[in-house]
């Protein structure tokens, strides 16, 4: 047993040397702190409001949703079709009122296509941003002109 303190080791109860203290002794890195509670939370909550955040329709989904502008011009021009047939058959205020109201329905068909787009963008957990919807507008209303100066019978 040493004489020194009651029966310690030597060596033990020295100080330990400064940081930078003696020849060729590199300098130790200050050691981080471990990242509180709330830090870790806050990085969580950060996470997942980014992740939770819908992205843009990719480009591959562009002919799909011009097939939405076709198919909604196609149906309301149909529609259309049906309650101008409806107001020949009949005389008065119909045989006027109805033609009327088949042509408001036949222009609807562009915005109808986008009932189909928007479905396809929540399935896809992305937002309907201006770039599909000038898609699928602008298909309908090619789709609904052509119908309406094409000669049918």
């Amino acid at each position: 047993m040493g004489a020194e303190g009651g029966g310690a080791v030597a060596g033990l109860n020295t100080p330990a040397p400064a940081v930078g203290d003696g020849p060729g002794h590199r300098s130790e890195r200050p050691r981080r702190r471990p990242p509180t509670t709330v830090a870790l939370l806050d990085g969580v909550r950060d996470l997942l409001r980014r992740t939770r955040q819908p992205g843009e329709l990719p480009g591959n989904v562009n002919p799909m949703l011009a097939l939405c502008g076709v198919g909604g011009a196609l149906l309301a021009y149909a529609l259309g079709a049906v309650v101008r047939a409806l107001g020949i058959r009949d005389d008065g205020d119909l045989a006027v009122g109805l033609p009327v109201l088949a042509l408001v329905v036949t222009l609807l068909g562009p915005v109808l296509g986008l009932i189909p787009a928007r479905l396809i963008a929540d399935r896809r957990h992305a937002v309907l941003s201006p770039r599909p919807v000038l898609i699928v507008v602008v298909a309908g209303l090619a789709t609904t002109l052509l119908l309406l100066t094409l000669p049918l019978p």
